[in-house]
């Protein structure tokens, strides 16, 4: 986990909600730590709730999968967003 504005947490000092926030996490569909879970980190509940929220259009979507990742990379594009765009070019190859 990485960032510049929160100094990135060890996972050796984790508190017991942010070890299982982070586990939860990982055991997803998109298992992946990068983005704003070092943030997310300092609250956990929240950290919850935002990665729930951000997983629901995109993985329980009625759209079509490939329709979905389309407009995920479309938008990407659209404001430039490197990792998104890079993430989800590899994610359906």
């Amino acid at each position: 986990m990485r960032g510049d504005r929160f100094k990135p947490i060890a996972q050796a000092d984790f508190t017991p909600e942010q070890k299982a926030f982070i586990d939860e996490v990982v055991k997803g569909p998109n298992p992946t730590t990068a983005g704003p879970y070092n943030m997310l980190l300092r609250s956990p509940e929240l950290g919850r709730v935002a990665h729930e929220f951000g997983a629901y259009p995109r993985f329980h979507s009625t759209v079509p999968t490939k329709l979905n990742e389309l407009a995920i990379m479309m938008s990407a594009a659209f404001w430039r967003s490197e990792s998104s765009a890079r993430d989800d070019s590899s994610a359906h190859s």
